[in-house]
């Protein structure tokens, strides 16, 4: 429990600090903290939604991934990988903004940040 707080909170903290170089964000509502893992994930959840499902449960059991208590919506550094998975949906691999956390996250879930240049006073 404790652990998906700290989660939350480095989102919150990330997404709100200033200035920010991140050009994307994305509704995320797991996170990996291991890119191999989330990969493993990605190519079963290809073949078979359940099969990645139970890879994914495997790895929420051993700590290396987690189910934040609501879905935030975190800024995005990077695109690892896309594909289409078992039930035709589009589906992105992402680094998290200055975190070393990776999310699937659904396309339709990622846009763009719109930029904070403003009129300066």
């Amino acid at each position: 429990m404790r652990s998906y707080i700290i989660i939350l909170l480095i989102g919150l903290f990330t997404f709100c600090s200033s200035p920010s170089n991140a050009k994307v964000a994305g509704l995320v509502k797991s996170t990996c903290t291991s890119k191999e893992a989330v990969l493993a994930i990605a190519k079963l959840d290809k073949k078979s939604s359940q099969q990645g499902f139970e890879l994914y449960k495997a790895f929420i059991k051993q700590g290396v991934c987690g189910i934040l208590s609501v879905p935030t919506i975190l800024q995005l550094e990077k695109l690892i990988h896309q594909y289409v998975d078992a039930e035709n949906n589009k589906v992105e691999v992402w680094k998290l903004y200055n975190q070393e956390h990776y999310a699937l996250l659904l396309a339709q879930h990622v846009t763009d940040i719109p930029s904070k240049k403003g009129r300066e006073i």
